[in-house]
């Protein structure tokens, strides 16, 4: 297989997992009424939280203004808490609730019931062999910056 196959063979997984129908079905089974970019949000917040949202922002590569709205909802929805950082008090502090917690726990679940369906088929060495090169797909993306370049220059 080519570069160019393996291209387009990413491009397309990626496209079809950022469907609107992908995104409503995981929020169907997983019973959680967040779109994709909240999720990822509010994962941040449970990964790092207590946390700041200009980290947050960084972390997800949204603009803080778009951001704002995304983590304001999670809050009204109870999903995440907000308070004052007493480091600096100017700036607030974001964790994700017990109610949030359950939510990315019921949404993870999803996700892995979707996939384990797709992949019915597949046999476990099939399976073994997929996720190892899938790892080394990804590890080899996190090695190369934004700008193309290998970690270490090359």
């Amino acid at each position: 297989m080519s570069l160019g196959a393996i291209d387009v063979a990413l491009t397309a997984i990626g496209r079809l997992a950022r469907t609107r129908n992908a995104s409503l079905r995981r929020q169907r089974v997983a019973r959680v009424a967040l779109d994709d970019m909240s999720v990822q949000v509010l994962g941040a917040i449970a990964r790092l939280g207590p946390i700041r949202l200009g980290q947050v922002s960084v972390l997800v590569e949204l603009e803080v203004s778009q951001l704002s709205k995304k983590v304001r909802r999670l809050v009204d929805e109870g999903l995440a808490s907000q308070r004052i950082d007493p480091a600096e008090r100017r700036a607030c502090l974001l964790e994700v609730t017990a109610s949030g917690r359950r939510a990315l726990a019921r949404y993870r679940a999803a996700a892995d019931d979707i996939l384990a369906q797709a992949f019915a088929g597949w046999s476990d060495e099939e399976l073994q062999h997929a996720s190892e090169i899938v790892g080394r797909i990804a590890a080899t993306f996190q090695a190369v910056d934004s700008f193309g370049v290998r970690a270490g220059g090359r």
